[in-house]
């Protein structure tokens, strides 16, 4: 029971978060909705590299008797080297070329969290 009414909510988050969102009116307003999606997009596709990079240590650790399992855990921890890799690398390069073709532009390379903002009722 638990699990389908979990299930049941986590289905609703995704219409919510759409109906949330203002239509744009213009191209401009749908690239920067677009840019935006983006942005939030980054810091979730680098956490999911770091979990896969840890999962293949707890794997490495756990099949400390060798065989198959471990060459796996190798394997694991190898792509997830990679893929951070590969994302740190490109964001750099585009605020190498930001900064060099844009005038007067900045490479804002800053991921951007989302926070919650809420005040603490003094007793």
């Amino acid at each position: 029971m638990k699990k389908s009414l979990g299930a049941i909510f986590l289905s609703s988050l995704p219409p919510s978060f759409v109906l949330a969102v203002e239509k744009p009116t213009s191209f401009k307003e749908l690239i920067f909705l677009f840019v935006e999606i983006v942005r939030n997009l980054i810091p979730l596709f680098m956490l999911l590299a770091v979990l896969y990079f840890f999962w293949g240590i707890a794997l490495f650790i756990r099949n400390t008797g060798g065989g198959k399992e471990k060459e796996e855990a190798k394997s694991i921890m190898l792509w997830g080297i990679i893929a951070l890799f590969v994302m740190v690398s490109v964001w750099g390069i585009v605020g190498l070329l930001k900064r060099t073709f844009i005038p007067g532009g900045s490479a804002d390379t800053t991921f951007i969290f989302p926070d919650i903002n809420f005040e603490v009722p003094e007793e």
